[in-house]
């Protein structure tokens, strides 16, 4: 058994586009088996494997039949998907104590573990997860997004134990730019906290679907759930049944480095090679005039963004983010970098983006594969040669000013104010602080950058 849970892209969603069969390009097979959670009863898989059997006319695809066909034949036993995915519904109603005033707090969660009562035990190989959609155009979601997949997996593992969970990284989207949610750098930062999965949470992994073809503006397409249900199901047989043969992670940055007066070097990791896709990519097949919106392929340059003098970290109210810089050339060197050129010379804080908001070029793919790279967001490149900056260390002070006590002499107990004066109403005064240093190495310090924070303060002061 495998639960798949998230919106609707791990529904049946996946269009019918140009020749594709259901029937034969997505078959069904006498080992693959359903249940939903409405009326608690297996039943043999079939199209659509999702809510669309409610409501959706014409028939659409879910990834989960590609994903239960791999797994079936891979390991030669019948397969059960328990599907509780809802089309459009965001994480608070996944998981309690994120908004519990609304009546739908975790409801989806509570019926996931209703599809349990009548089996004989919790006992499934993992969870399938795709989910943010809504979360990314919020930004009061998406910049929690980090500690609110934590709620959702503790969650998960609290219900089922540790089992692995197969994440999912957002695809495109055709929607404006000049959205009043600032779309684009909220969808970006969801995408960049998808690809660090691996590494912020417990037996939880990412795959991508940058790559992919959109059948509306928002899902990707039938051909495209076949081919994200098997990246699932590579996941699945390295992490759970053990085929260490079997390769699932893409492309991802591993350092970006200033390496010269204009130039960036971006290394990837998770990749024997790297190349430029060629082609296009489309968006909105069936429900956009003309064949959906095309992305060309092929130009590097395109899927970067390098911006300059912002904030190593972004904020939910998309400021501080710097100024976008020229890129003059993109290109691939040594197999696994990418080497970044802009017409503006770098300085200071300079940010790199891969696959930046909606309607990107995913150009830069896995040369084997041709699976793209993990969008990255925000990425702080390194200047070469610098010395590393070690995380910062916290020293409670050893003494401080008395201000009610105002002297201008200082001894080894007493601290003293440096300037004090009452003007009309207005009070300005300069206090001094000590601290004990004597456990620093200060001979391998070069500069240092002083934070002071204070507790404890007592009206004004």
């Amino acid at each position: 058994m495998w639960v798949a849970a998230g919106q609707s892209n791990m529904t049946d969603m996946g269009a019918v586009t140009d020749s594709f069969k259901p029937d034969t390009d997505d078959p069904v097979n006498e080992n693959m088996h359903i249940i939903f959670a409405e009326d608690c009863k297996w039943q043999k898989m079939s199209h659509p494997a999702g809510e669309g059997r409610f409501f959706k006319s014409g028939v659409r695809t879910s990834p989960v039949t590609a994903f239960a066909r791999e797994i079936s034949v891979c390991e030669g036993v019948p397969v059960g998907i328990v599907q509780c995915s809802v089309g459009g519904t965001n994480i608070y109603q996944w998981v309690k104590g994120v908004r519990d005033s609304d009546e739908n707090s975790g409801y989806l969660f509570d019926a996931l573990k209703s599809t349990f009562d009548k089996m004989p035990s919790h006992n499934i190989k993992g969870v399938l997860w795709y989910q943010g959609c809504n979360d990314a155009m919020n930004e009061n979601y998406a910049y929690n997004y980090r500690n609110l997949q934590k709620k959702v997996f503790d969650e998960i593992h609290g219900f089922f134990g540790n089992v692995p969970i197969i994440t999912t990284q957002l695809n495109d989207a055709n929607q404006d730019s000049t959205a009043s949610l600032g779309y684009y750098d909220a969808w970006s930062y969801v995408k960049d906290i998808q690809s660090h999965n691996e590494e912020l949470y417990d037996n939880v992994y990412v795959v991508g679907t940058g790559e992919q073809e959109l059948g509306d503006t928002i899902h990707n397409n039938a051909a495209s759930n076949v081919k994200l249900g098997a990246k699932w199901a590579k996941a699945a047989k390295n992490v759970v049944y053990g085929d260490d043969s079997v390769s699932f992670r893409q492309p991802a940055v591993d350092s970006a480095v200033v390496t010269g007066a204009n130039e960036i070097t971006l290394t990837f990791k998770n990749t024997k090679g790297l190349k430029a896709a060629t082609g296009i990519k489309r968006i909105g097949i069936t429900n956009v005039s003309g064949g959906g919106y095309k992305i060309e392929l092929g130009d590097l340059k395109k899927e970067f963004v390098v911006r300059m003098g912002g904030n190593k970290t972004i904020t939910s109210s998309n400021v501080g983010k710097g100024k976008e810089l020229t890129i003059k050339s993109a290109e691939i060197v040594d197999n696994t970098k990418v080497v970044l050129t802009t017409e503006e010379e770098l300085a200071g804080v300079v940010a790199v983006d891969c696959m930046y908001g909606k309607r990107f070029a995913p150009t830069l793919v896995d040369n084997d594969t041709n699976e793209s790279v993990l969008a990255f967001y925000n990425v702080i490149a390194k200047y070469d040669g610098a010395i590393e900056v070690t995380p910062a260390e916290e020293i409670a002070a050893s003494d401080t000013a008395d201000l009610n006590s105002i002297t201008n002499e200082a001894s080894d107990s007493t601290m003293y104010v440096s300037y004090y004066k009452t003007s009309g109403e207005t009070m300005i005064s300069q206090a001094l602080m000590k601290f004990d240093l004597s456990a620093v190495d200060l001979s391998k310090i070069v500069s240092g950058k002083l934070a002071v924070y204070c507790d404890n303060i007592e009206k004004d002061r």
